[in-house]
C-alpha cells in the first residue's frame, strides 16, 4: 500500500497520547498569539505534516460555528474552544460518517416494482388473468379491474388503462384508485370504462413507478419494462338490449 502523508501525520499526532503538545497550539486556538507568532507556526508547519494537521485542528472557531455548537449543547459561549483531542475524535467521527453516507448512497439500488397479479370482474364473469377466456357483459354492467402487488410498494405508483378496438387504442376515461401499498383498481360501468366502445375490446392495464409509465405502443410490445408492468384481458361488451 502506498504511503499516505495524511495518515502518517495523524499517526504522528495521535501515537503518544501522553505527549505534551506545543503550548503555542493552545494559545493559537484561543487567539492569544501575535501575528508574528502565527506566521512562525505556519512556516514550521510547511515542513512538518504533523504540525500542519495540529494547526488545522486547533484553528480558532468562527463565531458562526460557536453559535451552532452552543445551540446543539456541545459548546460554550465566549472564547472557549473544543480541546485538541476532542477535535481529533470529532474529526474522525465526521470522516467516518461521511464515508458511511457515501457508501450508502453509492450502493443504493434503484427502487423496484413488485410483481403484480391481475383479477377482474366483467358482469358475472370472474377473470383471473389474461389466459382466462373472454368475458361477456352488458354495456350497463360493471367492470372491475384490480392489480395487486406481490409485496407492498415502497413509493408512489401510477397507472393507466387503455381500451383497444379494431387495433385502435385510446385511454379509458375511468380513473384508477391507488392504495398506499400500490394496489390499483378500476371500477365503472362497462360503457363508461370503454369510452363507449362495444363488441370485442381489449383492456390494457399499466402500473408503474412514479414517472415510469411507458407509451401504449411499448406496453403492447412487451409486458414489463424498467419500473413498469402491463396486463391485458379481452371483454365482449354487448350493446344495451343484446346482453344476457
Amino acid at each position: 500500500m502506498e504511503d499516505d502523508p495524511l495518515a502518517r501525520a495523524v499517526g504522528e499526532v495521535m501515537k503518544d497520547e501522553g505527549r505534551s503538545m506545543d503550548a503555542r497550539l493552545e494559545k493559537y486556538a484561543h487567539g492569544q498569539l501575535s501575528a508574528a507568532e502565527i506566521a512562525a507556526l505556519h512556516s514550521e508547519a510547511a515542513h512538518d505534516p504533523a504540525l500542519q494537521l495540529a494547526l488545522e485542528l486547533h484553528a480558532p472557531l468562527s463565531g458562526e460555528t460557536k453559535a451552532k455548537l452552543h445551540e446543539l449543547g456541545k459548546g460554550a459561549t465566549g472564547a472557549k474552544v473544543i480541546p485538541f483531542r476532542h477535535r481529533v475524535a470529532v474529526g474522525a467521527l465526521a470522516a467516518i460518517a461521511a464515508g458511511a453516507l457515501f457508501t450508502v448512497l453509492s450502493t443504493r439500488t434503484p427502487q423496484q416494482l413488485p410483481s403484480y397479479e391481475l383479477s377482474a370482474r366483467a358482469g358475472d364473469a370472474i377473470l383471473r388473468s389474461e389466459h382466462t377466456e373472454r368475458g361477456t357483459t352488458r354495456a350497463d354492467s360493471e367492470i372491475e379491474l384490480i392489480l395487486r402487488p406481490g409485496t407492498p410498494l415502497a413509493g408512489r405508483a401510477e397507472a393507466r388503462l387503455y381500451v383497444g378496438s379494431a387495433d385502435r387504442w385510446t385511454p379509458s376515461p375511468s380513473r384508477p384508485e391507488i392504495s398506499d401499498d400500490g394496489a390499483v383498481r378500476w371500477i365503472d360501468r362497462a360503457d363508461r370504462l370503454s369510452g363507449g366502445k362495444t363488441g370485442p375490446v381489449s383492456l390494457l392495464m399499466i402500473v408503474a413507478l412514479s414517472g415510469k409509465l411507458p407509451s401504449v405502443e411499448e406496453a403492447r410490445r412487451t409486458s414489463a419494462g424498467r419500473g413498469w408492468q402491463s396486463s391485458s384481458i379481452e371483454v365482449v361488451i354487448a350493446p344495451l338490449g343484446e346482453g344476457p
